[in-house]
């Protein structure tokens, strides 16, 4: 099946209804019912969005809500687009939104995020604290209420709040990361020390001893392309997954060169297209990530590891709504492999909060 097929497979039965999960204070709330066109249409705009299409995406979000009115997922979106072309727009899509799901926090926490980019700081602040209110197992408003404290110059509370995020989460890769950014940023050696420390402990794979090693750990420690295609041919891994295990594995440049010698000897490959992508994310090449269209091609659906990846990358990269859109949209996982696959799971849970 093709990765637009995944996505367009719901479109046929609008009849049917989706009901899309939130929480509030760790409790579920009872939400209103999403009519399934306009959640297939809303995965689609995601994807265009995560690929930096900003164009297709508004195209795709405005049809979504043509469908379904109401939904805040959409309306918040389409503000976080609008949010510097138009910052009238974003405030009454935001407003609206607001109105129609007052306890979910991913209306303030969006809001935070644009008006912070906005430099609206005073704003910013209120809106992620009363996002974080709302969601406070949320690791991705914590992270970012930290961040605007940052730049709105209150450094020792930047550096409290993500102090209490590793505490309170701290087998988390993310938050160590994000700890560690901040002690390069602020000069701090104490924290850089704690930071580097705990991802060692932390690690994306559980350390084997030599006897129990495999041929995939050649493959997730290459950190070159012809390294990583070689290894790959020798665990029998088809070089798409290597690319993605590289990707995920940091391996940035390996994986994008990898990624995309597979798409051109077959430019449907939805994993070689996912590995792109987060290759591309990490190197900050935004070229090559708004490359990674799929309107000429019917992408093949990506496995198992691409699946669980290009999840996550929506959840980071537009919403947790957006990643739960298309993990909906697309076939069942199968348990995972391996400890990668199961720290990207526990991650997941994390963001998803499922």
């Amino acid at each position: 099946m093709t990765l637009a097929g995944v996505l367009a497979a719901t479109t046929g039965c609008a009849a049917s209804l989706w009901s899309v999960e939130r929480t509030h204070e760790g409790q579920p709330l009872p939400d209103r019912y999403i009519d399934e066109r306009a959640y297939a249409l809303y995965a689609k705009a995601a994807l265009a969005e995560a690929q930096g299409d900003r164009q297709a995406a508004l195209e795709l979000y405005a049809l979504a809500l043509e469908e379904d009115p109401d939904a805040p997922e959409i309306l918040v979106r389409l503000a976080a687009l609008a949010c510097g072309a138009s910052p009238a727009r974003a405030e009454a899509l935001f407003r609206r939104a607001a109105r129609d799901a007052p306890e979910w926090a991913g209306v303030p926490h969006e809001r935070a995020r644009c008006r912070l980019a906005r430099g609206e700081l005073a704003g910013a602040t209120a809106d992620a604290e009363r996002a974080l209110a709302l969601d406070p197992r949320s690791i991705e408003i914590a992270l970012s209420l930290a961040e605007i404290h940052e730049r709105a110059g209150r450094a020792a509370l930047a550096g409290d709040h993500l102090d209490a995020i590793v505490t309170q989460w701290p087998h988390v890769r993310s938050t160590w990361e994000a700890l560690l950014a901040f002690a390069e940023r602020r000069d701090d050696p104490a924290r850089r020390v704690r930071a580097r420390a705990a991802l060692l402990a932390v690690g994306r794979r559980a350390t084997r001893a030599p006897a129990e090693a495999t041929p995939l750990d050649a493959v997730d420690q290459a950190t070159g392309a012809d390294e990583l295609a070689t290894a790959a041919r020798q665990a029998r891994l088809h070089p798409a997954v290597a690319a993605l295990r590289a990707a995920a594995l940091g391996h940035h440049e390996a994986a994008l060169a990898v990624a995309e010698r597979v798409l051109g000897a077959d430019p449907t490959n939805g994993d070689a297209w996912v590995a792109r992508m987060l290759a591309a994310e990490g190197l900050g090449d935004r070229a090559r990530l708004g490359a990674a269209a799929i309107a000429d091609v019917e992408l093949v659906a990506p496995g198992p590891l691409g699946a669980r990846l290009l999840t996550e990358l929506l959840a980071r990269r537009i919403s947790p709504e957006a990643a739960r859109a298309w993990r909906d949209a697309a076939a069942a996982l199968p348990p995972a492999a391996d400890p990668l696959e199961r720290e990207i799971d526990a991650r997941l849970a994390a963001a998803l909060g499922s």
